[in-house]
């Protein structure tokens, strides 16, 4: 291989393709065996050499020996150097070895360079093409590899199957739905309909753009299921925010022995820590060490997640240290963690650390070290957090604006909390609602009523009764793409999650659960329990408010587990919303009624969240009672 470092010391030095013209008076005299090359280019005259140089050309393939020299490349100046050499050869318009230039322009980051070749080669064919998408699609630029398929088309180059998957891709990272249907239509179009790349890739691109409906079609249609086939729709559901659905197509796939990778059982984490399922979870991690697993850096991220929302803080920390290059998508899992679970200093500590380390955080590393600073009640921590924050760029952020004047009315300081509102340019619904509450929580009655008239949060209209306000708040947010997250409820039962919803009637024993439920609300009353029917914010009279409590998916979990395990059962119930007061009330007499060891009702943090549901529901209530005689109506 000397000969090949020689070639590139006795090249020009730092060429740039600009300067290729230059270079073509400079052959390469002190190697015999490339004279040739010197002397005109290619094709070359045979009767211009001996017999022996002759001989020798035959014997040399010039397409191995530049392609081999591209092979080896590590610079942008040896890249220059090879390039320089193609044109005194006569080889600039040999589309195999431009192909490859290209590919080793994109391996080395020479994204530029990659679009100057391919823009001087003369009308490129597919294979240029598919490199030049790839060099874009690797480097995460997707709206250029997007754009230079789109110039494919208008050139009139069909694509082949090479051409569709990273193309397919950048619709995913772009998240160019539109783009993604017209490809999609190319696919059958071009005849690639069966090809199982294509197919997953249509998958992946559904799941991605959040049609995860279409993904499923796709999926369902498949003949012949890979193991990418399932992980795109595991991963899908899981970042849909549908865990269920995901555990759910997790159990089939285990069914049909097909064997999962890594990056399925990356979803499967994130699908039990949704739902909260420690046990779950646990199975998983085992199966994560017998897999010889355990230091993948996804599966460490995943596993300190879900111990940590799960309240298995130390857990959780014992995998955090063992990362050896730990990233901040693992500060974030083990930051939130410890807020999470009332370890607020820790929370703080640990983000000191990564300052430290000069580990940049990202937007959620910020919000969870505000909500810590909280908890742990610091003004002059506070006043610590809100200075790092004014000297990042997420000042102007409206979430991160929030959790400041949350953080200032917990520490004590209403005033700086009302200083953060007033530097806020583009106040949403949750930066009002923050300082509202602000105020409730020091008792200041009037600077409250001062803003309440622009809040338009449906559920305190509901709580005084403003039935009106409700339904224009409801239309407005249904205008404007915003919904509430339909609430429900999960218990697992001899290793099967099932999943209810306020009134569900779906399920094949829901004659027998409304019979259990009818029998647990009976006992409920003997026990002289009174329905809080102020939890239901819906316009009804007593007795369809209780009747509705009734159906609130917490209880119909209950009944359907009561029907399907022994007495003496622990129970636990996990609820994705908060558990409303009421709810949460009767879960704890239940025990002693029905002869339960355990019900464990689990909803978003619901003993903090029911305190202060309770405050805003009281300060919302006197706000909307004194501004009723005035006949408010709501803003639009």
């Amino acid at each position: 291989m000397s000969y090949i470092y020689g070639f590139f010391l006795l090249s020009p030095q730092n060429c740039n393709p600009s300067r290729i013209q230059r270079l073509l008076t400079c052959p390469l005299a002190p190697f015999a065996f490339t004279q040739h090359l010197s002397s005109s280019p290619l094709p070359l005259n045979p009767h211009r050499y001996s017999s022996n140089n002759i001989n020798l050309l035959d014997s040399f393939n010039l397409e191995s020996f530049y392609t081999s020299l591209l092979s080896i490349s590590t610079s942008n100046r040896q890249l220059n150097q090879i390039h320089a050499q193609l044109f005194l050869s006569g080889l600039q318009a040999n589309g195999f070895i431009i192909t490859k230039l290209i590919n080793v322009c994109g391996d080395l980051g020479e994204i530029r360079y990659a679009r100057q070749v391919f823009n001087d080669f003369p009308d490129p064919y597919v294979h240029l093409w598919n490199a030049i998408i790839r060099v874009y699609f690797r480097h995460n630029l997707f709206s250029e590899a997007i754009e230079m398929y789109w110039r494919m088309q208008v050139c009139g180059v069909r694509p082949d199957c090479f051409t569709l998957p990273p193309v397919l891709k950048a619709c995913s990272g772009f998240v160019a739905i539109e783009a993604g249907r017209v490809v999609h239509g190319q696919v059958f179009r071009h005849g690639f309909g069966s090809d199982m790349f294509l197919q997953n890739g249509l998958v992946d691109l559904y799941a991605k753009c959040g049609q995860i409906a279409r993904a499923r079609v796709i999926f369902d249609g498949l003949y012949d299921k890979t193991i990418v086939s399932w992980t795109s729709i595991i991963s899908g559901y899981a970042q849909n925010g549908q865990p269920v659905e995901a555990l759910t197509i997790f159990s089939e796939m285990r069914k049909l022995e097909v064997k999962s990778d890594w990056i399925a059982l990356v979803s499967i984490l994130r699908a039990y820590t949704d739902i909260e399922d420690l046990e779950q979870g646990k199975s998983i991690h085992g199966c994560v060490i017998k897999m010889g697993l355990e230091f993948e850096p996804d599966l460490c991220i995943e596993l300190t997640a879900m111990y940590a929302k799960c309240g298995q803080v130390m857990v959780a920390r014992l995998l955090f240290d063992q990362m050896e290059v730990p990233n901040v998508i693992l500060w974030n899992a083990m930051i939130s963690g410890y807020a999470k679970n009332g370890c607020a200093e820790e929370a703080v500590e640990l983000f000191r650390r990564m300052m430290s380390k000069n580990i940049r955080p990202n937007l959620i590393t910020v919000i969870s070290t505000i909500l810590a600073c909280a908890q742990v009640g610091s003004l002059e921590q506070a006043r610590w957090m809100d200075n790092y924050v004014n000297n990042t760029s997420y000042r102007d952020d409206v979430y991160v604006s929030a959790a400041l004047i949350d953080m200032y009315a917990k520490c004590g300081s209403v005033e700086l909390a009302r200083k953060v509102f007033n530097q806020t340019r583009d106040r949403d619904v949750v930066v009002w609602s923050a300082m509202i509450v602000g105020y409730g929580l020091h008792g200041c009655g009037e600077e409250a009523i001062d803003l309440f008239h622009k809040l338009k949060l449906s559920n305190l209209y509901a709580s005084a009764h403003m039935w009106n306000g409700v339904a224009k708040v409801r239309v407005l947010m249904r205008e404007r793409g915003l919904s509430k997250d339909t609430g429900y409820s999960m218990v697992e039962v001899n290793g099967k999650l099932q999943a209810f919803r306020m009134g569900d009637k779906s399920h094949p024993r829901a004659k027998e659960i409304n019979e259990e439920l009818e029998k647990l609300e009976r006992r409920i009353k003997e026990a002289r329990f009174v329905p809080d029917t102020e939890s239901v914010l819906h316009d009804l009279n007593n007795e369809d408010k209780e009747e509705s409590l009734c159906n609130y998916s917490e209880r119909l979990a209950i009944a359907y587990s009561l029907i399907s395990t022994p007495s003496g059962t622990t129970l636990r119930i996990t609820k994705n919303l908060r558990a409303c007061v009421n709810c949460h009330s009767a879960t704890e007499a239940l025990p002693s009624l029905v002869n339960l060891k355990n019900l464990n009702l689990q909803g978003n943090s619901v003993a903090e969240k029911d305190r202060l549901a309770k405050k805003v529901h009281l300060l919302g209530l006197l706000f909307l009672r004194m501004l009723q005689p005035l006949c408010l109506i709501l803003e639009l």
